[in-house]
């Protein structure tokens, strides 16, 4: 069940309840499950470029925030899980395009008398720019007369930068960082291409290492 509430014109509420149960039934034993999600909160917020220091430096804004808890029950266990995942989107007024997005998790467990958790928490920022150009090109040859070869040509950059956190009630913490450059071109229709690059570096974790990763990948495509 869900019900959506416009609070005013650029915030609007998401509330939703859910419960489920399953019923089985093997060799004669009984099995009941049941599972709860509530409350199951999305708030969703545009219009926030117009308060404070950042009106005159975004053009547009969109924030969204989820938050979630969960119970599950049955013979053998009893289980809680909590998350809650803010997510802001920002259009700058030099049409750089920013996503900020944060999540934490946690998972409570009792299985058979035995205490158990989970943690997990994560942070990332992608950076989106275009740059295009239509002005084209000229020969300085006579029989041309300065006429210029028209063109359009778009490169797309984008950078994803993460790190994440997570640890149990058995596990050390582990953490990962990770960044991910790319650019996308496109010239005139017929030739397109793009790079990416990624780095990785984990450590933590049981044994303590650290683990690191470098990948290139890049690609050309031309139409005739």
């Amino acid at each position: 069940m869900d019900t959506k509430v416009e609070v005013t014109s650029d915030i609007n509420l998401d509330i939703g309840y859910r419960l489920t149960g399953d019923f089985k039934e093997t060799n004669g034993r009984e099995r009941e499950t049941t599972d709860m999600m509530w409350p199951k909160i999305g708030l969703s917020w545009t219009g926030l470029e117009k308060w404070g220091i950042i009106e005159n430096l975004i053009e547009s804004s969109m924030l969204n925030v989820n938050f979630t808890r969960r119970f599950s029950v049955s013979e053998t266990y009893e289980k809680t899980s909590y998350k809650v995942s803010p997510n802001w989107t920002l259009m700058w007024e030099n049409s750089l395009y920013t996503t900020l997005s944060m999540s934490f998790s946690q998972e409570n467990r009792n299985v058979k008398n035995q205490e158990m958790w989970d943690r997990t928490w994560a942070a990332s920022i992608n950076l989106k720019y275009d740059f295009s150009g239509k002005e084209g090109f000229g020969f300085p040859l006579p029989f041309i007369g300065g006429k210029k070869i028209k063109f359009k040509s778009k490169l797309t950059s984008n950078l994803n930068i993460s790190y994440s956190e997570r640890e149990s009630y058995n596990n050390p913490k582990m953490s990962t960082l990770k960044v991910a450059p790319m650019f996308t071109y496109g010239f005139s229709q017929t030739v397109t291409g793009n790079l990416s690059m990624n780095y990785s570096r984990s450590s933590g974790g049981i044994y303590g290492y650290i683990h690191q990763q470098v990948g290139v990948h890049a690609t050309a495509n031309i139409e005739f």
